[in-house]
């Protein structure tokens, strides 16, 4: 089984997304499969009320989750044939791929309430608790050395990825697969060859980011 998140970025520009959702629907007949949604624009309209009012950490925080619902419904809106929304990690709904709305399963966690935990590190608490691994669909190829201009890394340690002054994963991301002992993968969602690639050999064009050198793909 998978936990795949598909990037706010991605989801803002639902008309490109028709592709994407076709490969998550032939994977999903061969492989379980579940969503996290990303927040997208409208975190971004928290992001700003943040800056500009009293909201703090905590209720920006939960806002932002909420945001997570509001694309999740717009995916399931749009592909009703495809997709279901539910609280539950362990959903059970026969023929569609399930999004998971994410606020109950962040409020019974030890998450930090901050702009340092996103989507990202929220799909990975997902795939921990499924057992499961974990692609992050993102608008760039990975993770970079340096951005923008630098060359795409296609592995890289937990505590390298934190260090990074750039990068495309939230900042307690590092933090949480390394204490968790998990890997995960960075891809573009633009290209959903390279999702069903992964699916189906386990590796692909991207950045593996791993916690142990023994967990490298060849």
């Amino acid at each position: 089984m998978w936990v795949v998140k598909i990037g706010g970025s991605l989801i803002n520009r639902t008309e490109d997304l028709s592709s994407l959702v076709r490969a998550i629907a032939r994977i999903s007949s061969i492989t379980p499969i579940a969503i996290v949604a990303g927040g997208g624009r409208y975190a971004d309209i928290i992001r700003v009320l943040d800056e500009h009012s009293e909201i703090g950490p905590s209720g920006a925080h939960w806002l932002a989750v909420l945001t997570m619902h509001f694309n999740a419904y717009r995916l399931k809106t749009t592909w009703p044939q495809t997709f279901s929304v539910s609280y539950n990690p362990r959903p059970q709904v026969r023929g569609r791929v399930p999004i998971l709305l994410p606020y109950t399963l962040v409020k019974d966690s030890s998450l930090p309430q901050s702009w340092e935990v996103t989507s990202d590190t929220i799909s990975a608490l997902l795939a921990h608790r499924l057992g499961c691994g974990l692609a992050l669909l993102k608008s760039v190829e990975g993770v970079y050395d340096r951005y923008p201009g630098g060359t795409l890394l296609k592995t890289i340690h937990t505590e390298e990825l934190a260090q990074l002054r750039h990068s495309p994963v939230d900042p307690f991301l590092p933090i949480y697969l390394s204490s968790h002992g998990m890997d995960a993968w960075v891809l573009t969602g633009r290209d959903p060859a390279r999702l069903e690639r992964l699916m189906n050999n386990g590796r692909t064009h991207g950045t593996h980011i791993y916690r142990d050198l023994r967990t490298i793909s060849p």
